[in-house]
């Protein structure tokens, strides 16, 4: 049996922040479950994971420029699949066809980044295969979106 996502904790202490009870005794064990994320969610954050350790090597004057375009998009990509995740099925489907739209715009500028020498081919390649994959993934959601919901 597997403990993904599972976290266990001692309160080997005795007081508990304040503003709270304390329901437990002394030795108890609390056993803490992280719901895992959507795939697409957890592959945006790997794929984002990647570029902000390959933002910090971009030369100086493309970082601040460049470099925090494509990082807010990143941002708001993952802001807007966190909250299709979480919203009904009519609100889900505009904000997808958002997503997909950041995500072009986001290749374009990871594009233009290399095409300026500040990714070098290495990079880009990575990046831009993840990136490919996102928008399958959220395409392909947008598909079963489509198909379970008539419009």
């Amino acid at each position: 049996m597997k403990f993904l996502h599972v976290v266990f904790l001692s309160l080997a202490f005795q007081k508990l922040t304040p503003g709270t009870k304390q329901i437990l005794n002394r030795n108890d064990i609390l056993i803490i479950v992280r719901q895992p994320y959507l795939p697409v969610i957890e592959h945006a954050a790997k794929v984002y994971k990647n570029w902000y350790q390959f933002r910090d090597h971009l030369p100086k004057k493309f970082r601040y420029a460049i470099g925090n375009k494509i990082d807010s998009l990143f941002i708001e990509i993952l802001e807007l699949l966190f909250i299709a995740s979480y919203q009904n099925i009519e609100s889900k489907l505009p904000t997808i066809e958002t997503v997909i739209k950041k995500t072009d715009i986001l290749k374009f500028f990871l594009r233009i980044a290399w095409d300026i020498r500040a990714l070098d081919d290495k990079k880009y390649i990575l990046l831009s295969e993840q990136i490919q994959e996102l928008g399958r993934m959220v395409g392909g959601w947008k598909k079963q979106l489509l198909t379970k919901t008539p419009i």
